[in-house]
């Protein structure tokens, strides 16, 4: 369903009176400066160095270069709570508390369990 604001910015759009595509690229860089500044994020960032992976990391991976592990595949749309219509950036798809498939994981530098915030 159409939100009110989203279909008064197409009308506002096909009157030219504004530019959706500039909209769109303005709303985009608002979302990346927030999951860049992400309390949570910030706060364990600097202990985040070498290999990692980011068990229930949802629509947001606490460092790029890690191994992001959710319930929701990659770009899967959640349904619930704080991954509500985002898209999971989740690498391998898979329960938090039965990773015994990662063999990896006595290679890790560092591993970072996300809180359930539903």
């Amino acid at each position: 369903m159409l939100k009110l604001k989203d279909f008064m910015l197409i009308v506002l759009a096909k009157f030219g009176l504004i530019d959706l595509e500039k909209q769109k690229n303005k709303k985009r860089e608002t979302i990346k400066q927030e999951r860049l500044n992400h309390p949570e994020r910030l706060a364990v960032l600097p202990y985040c160095v070498g290999r990692g992976i980011d068990v229930g990391c949802g629509n947001n991976k606490t460092a790029d270069h890690c191994i992001g592990v959710d319930l929701l595949a990659k770009g899967e749309i959640g349904k619930y709570g704080s991954v509500s219509g985002k898209k999971s950036k989740a690498d391998i798809c898979a329960s938090g508390d039965d990773l015994y498939m990662l063999q990896c994981l006595r290679t890790m530098s560092w591993i970072l369990l996300s809180p359930d915030t539903t």
